[in-house]
């Protein structure tokens, strides 16, 4: 994935990081180029992962006396950390990202364009 120097700049200026474009990009719809997550989507997946969470915690204390705790252990603090990235996005009322082909060309939150100026 290629980033030009308008979407680092826009990135930047917005606040956005990569983990939460790569976010954008993988749960978001696709609406021609664009990928759009708004709040609805991020509720959702983050109860999704919530649920995700509260299973890999009750396999850890099932299989605590085992080996496979490890490794459970490393999937509930990667799902952890996704968690905090969708709760930024989130608070960003969501994220829009503009690509073409694999070069992202920008980024902005999706509740920032208000549709009562341009009527």
């Amino acid at each position: 994935m290629k980033i030009t120097k308008h979407c680092e700049r826009r990135m930047n200026q917005r606040g956005h990081t990569k983990e939460m474009i790569k976010l954008a990009m993988e749960i978001g719809e696709a609406h021609g180029e664009k990928y759009v997550t708004n709040k609805k989507i991020i509720k959702v997946f983050l109860a999704d992962l919530d649920q995700k969470i509260k299973r890999l915690s009750g396999l850890k204390r099932k299989f605590k006396h085992l080996p496979v705790v490890f490794f459970i252990s490393k999937a509930i603090t990667a799902s952890l950390a996704i968690r905090g990235i969708a709760l930024k996005v989130l608070d960003k009322g969501g994220v829009t990202v503009v690509c073409e082909g694999t070069t992202l060309i920008t980024a902005y939150n999706t509740d920032s364009f208000n549709r009562r100026l341009y009527n």
